[in-house]
């Protein structure tokens, strides 16, 4: 049974970031690129000292290099992000009545699961993050720190709070990387290029070298919806909406093939205006995961998908 209920989708990760003018990117990019270096030449004895710090250079070398990273990702990102605008103009007046050649670079041949890349993601967080708090942890805990009893209780519970993060975000990324290595990697092979509301969806999985068990996988397709909200006096951050979800039982046996195990799914999809726009700010998508848990390592995989309204129908 299809849910079409509207709903939140906590701790689903996000595939945009609340979007800023391209003139305050550009800046605080500049700025941080400026201070990072600024600090490592002030470590490095380059820049006349005030004083005589007391943290060891070596200790505060990381959280130089992590300010300029910041500062060259969001230069980065800025320099993409208008890349991706031209080319869906250029695109987009080529392909009138075919959004997706202009939205996402697809394959129309397949998708990938994004199990690598998650463990990636997460590994190169906790990097960035554990780099960025290696000072905060030598002001708190570390020998030389000239805070105040009371003081540095408070801010070693802070900094531990983070530092737990930290541990978080480097397990669950080792978690992701032994799922790849337990079940292989697992694609995704349309049947059809793009896949059109109100039509059906056919696709065969690919399991990679293992399949999890004589468990039966669940595959769930699901199209979200990413919102930029303010909560409370927090700051913008991305909310993911549930807007349709429909989900399949996929018995084995599976068929074996040359490149691992093989089976073959389909969905009838919605007559809804609500196609996708990865180009979009913030983007609207269509996935599919494919489950299964069990004792050990769990097998799980989703796939972005391409799902469009008809042309015809299209504003």
């Amino acid at each position: 049974m299809a849910d079409l209920d509207r709903k939140e989708l906590p701790g689903h990760q996000a595939r945009s970031q609340p979007g800023v003018s391209a003139w305050i990117a550009v800046s605080v990019g500049v700025a941080l690129v400026g201070a990072g270096v600024l600090l490592g030449l002030y470590l490095a004895g380059k820049v006349p000292r005030v004083g005589k710090p007391r943290a060891a250079p070596v200790l505060v070398l990381p959280f130089a290099v992590v300010v300029a990273l910041l500062g060259l990702s969001l230069l980065a990102s800025e320099v993409a992000r208008r890349l991706r605008a031209a080319r869906a103009r250029r695109l987009g007046l080529a392909g009138v009545g075919q959004p997706w050649l202009a939205d996402h670079r697809w394959d129309p041949r397949g998708a990938q699961d994004d199990t690598f890349r998650r463990a990636l993601r997460n590994l190169a967080g906790a990097l960035l993050i554990g780099l960025f708090l290696v000072p905060f942890n030598w002001l708190a805990f570390g020998p030389g720190g000239e805070l105040p009893a009371m003081g540095r209780v408070f801010f070693g519970l802070v900094t531990g709070l983070f530092d737990v993060l930290v541990v978080g975000l480097f397990g669950y990324g080792l978690y992701l990387l032994a799922r790849r290595a337990t079940y292989g990697s697992s694609f995704l092979r349309f049947q059809s290029f793009p896949f059109l509301m109100g039509r059906p969806m056919a696709a065969n999985l690919r399991l990679g070298r293992r399949v999890p068990g004589d468990r039966p996988l669940v595959a769930t397709l699901r199209c979200v919806e990413e919102s930029w909200e303010n909560r409370g006096s927090e700051s913008a951050s991305t909310v993911c909406y549930q807007l349709y979800a429909d989900s399949r039982a996929i018995a084995p046996p599976f068929a074996r093939t040359g490149e691992g195990w093989e089976a073959s799914l389909g969905f009838k999809l919605p007559e809804l205006p609500i196609g996708t726009r990865l180009a979009a700010r913030p983007p609207r998508y269509w996935e599919l995961e494919v489950r299964s848990e069990g004792p050990g390592v769990d097998y799980a995989a989703t796939f972005l998908v391409p799902v469009y309204e008809q042309p015809s129908t299209r504003a």
